[in-house]
């Protein structure tokens, strides 16, 4: 059977009185420009009284608001401009009834050919094709569209891509349908995502359909079959190679942590270009052909592509299905990486014998000020620095001596299984 998602309930932006429950997003390519006009259809759910709602944007021309409850307008006393947060502050003129409130903003945002994040546009070097792609995380969602842009914000997501004609489009969840959008093109309709932050919304666009890897991965725990495809341009020779180690990855994942995937397909993608060698977007993972290309070729090689996939694959669970603090779902897959990547690279364990190591109690605080550093400077990648994701797995792999690999497996399973579609914080 094919797995359908039951969708809860997103976890609150302001747990005492409003949450940002979905988002309905529409973006209108326009390459020929550098830019794109797009629209975010915010909605919250209010508990309490409220005169104030927020959202995140940065460097966006917002050209248009409109906030509405029961088909009711509401009027908008002020707006503030985005402070050093990049928070958008609405002040209605009076309170809000408890229930649902509908923000419509639009906008338009540039696409880049330089920076590497937001809404980006490169060139494959050996098809030549030129491919419209994003990259969020930490924090550069906020950059290319109206959202809450913080890691334990989780709406559900319904994403609209209107692209040229000829163009092809991918995004988080399966396509739904596809339209006439007349002289922009077409129109690629998705399903609905599961509640998730906004770093992990991904879309990649490019003129023609991509080559295909692609076999069904079937499901041990509830029976579903999960699609799971290889995307490449001409000139990768790794595709077959790439699915067989994510279908023996999602299987040795569901087995680790004994719950399912839970999306109903997995698309793995390889990018002309990246700031980093892959990123983990939930059901969309992007991998840097580039990247993958300057290792070179043998044994090696093929081991750290392998490593970096278990890397992707392991955040699926710890990071989306899951929300931790950046640092703490970096360390936990970099320890599962080198664990599941020694299994499927066929090699002895490099794992440390299982005894406590002495790790400095300072560790965690270290991994905190990195994070508080980049938001400060508003440079969010400095949390990309090697030495974050050195530390942060020594404090995971020290846990892990502690208990013993099965205890500190099956603390893991607990905390996925009591938290899947919520964030747990650092405490």
């Amino acid at each position: 059977r094919t797995r359908t998602l039951s969708l809860p309930p997103a976890a609150p932006m302001d747990p005492d009185l409003v949450s940002l429950t979905s988002v309905h997003l529409f973006v209108s390519l326009q390459p020929g420009t550098g830019s794109y006009t797009a629209t975010s259809t915010l909605q919250y759910q209010t508990i309490g009284p409220v005169d104030t709602l927020v959202f995140h944007a940065k460097g966006l021309k917002i050209q248009g608001l409109k906030a509405t409850q029961n088909k009711r307008q509401l009027v908008v006393a002020s707006r503030s401009e985005p402070n050093d947060s990049h928070e958008v502050w609405l002040k209605f003129a009076d309170y809000i009834d408890v229930g649902k409130v509908a923000v419509m903003v639009s906008y338009a945002g540039s696409i880049s050919d330089t920076n590497l994040y937001g809404v980006y546009q490169c060139t494959h070097t050996k098809s030549r094709d030129k491919v419209f792609m994003t990259h969020m995380e930490p924090g550069y969602a906020k950059e290319a569209f109206v959202c809450g842009d913080d890691f334990s914000i989780r709406p559900r997501w319904t994403v609209e891509l209107q692209v040229p004609s000829g163009m092809h489009a991918l995004a988080n969840m399966p396509l739904q349908t596809t339209k006439d959008g007349g002289k922009a093109g077409k129109i690629f309709i998705f399903h609905e995502t599961p509640p998730m932050p906004a770093y992990l919304l991904g879309f990649y666009v490019c003129p023609c359909e991509l080559q295909v890897a692609q076999q069904t991965y079937h499901s041990q725990l509830d029976g579903a079959d999960v699609p799971v495809r290889i995307l490449y341009h001409k000139g990768s020779t790794e595709a077959p190679q790439i699915l067989t180690a994510a279908l023996q990855g999602l299987q040795l994942f569901e087995d680790y942590f004994a719950t399912t995937y839970g999306l109903p397909k997995l698309d793995v993608v390889f990018t002309p270009r990246m700031m980093l060698g892959g990123m983990e977007n939930w059901g969309l993972i992007f991998l840097n052909d580039s990247d993958t290309k300057s290792q070179g070729k043998g044994k090696k090689a093929d081991e750290k592509l392998i490593d970096l996939l278990m890397h992707e694959i392991a955040h699926q669970w710890i990071g989306n299905m899951v929300g931790f603090p950046f640092w703490v779902k970096e360390g936990i897959c970099c320890f599962l990486e080198q664990r599941m990547g020694d299994i499927v690279n066929g090699r002895k364990s490099k794992a440390p014998p299982g005894k406590a190591s002495a790790v400095q109690s300072d560790v965690a605080q270290d991994c905190k000020d990195d994070a508080k550093k980049a938001s400060e400077t508003g440079n969010a990648g400095l949390m990309f620095s090697g030495l974050t994701y050195q530390r942060s797995q020594t404090f995971i792999e020290d846990h892990a001596n502690k208990l013993g690999d099965a205890r500190f497996r099956d603390w893991l399973r607990e905390i996925v299984a009591y938290n899947i579609h919520e964030y747990v914080s650092e405490e």
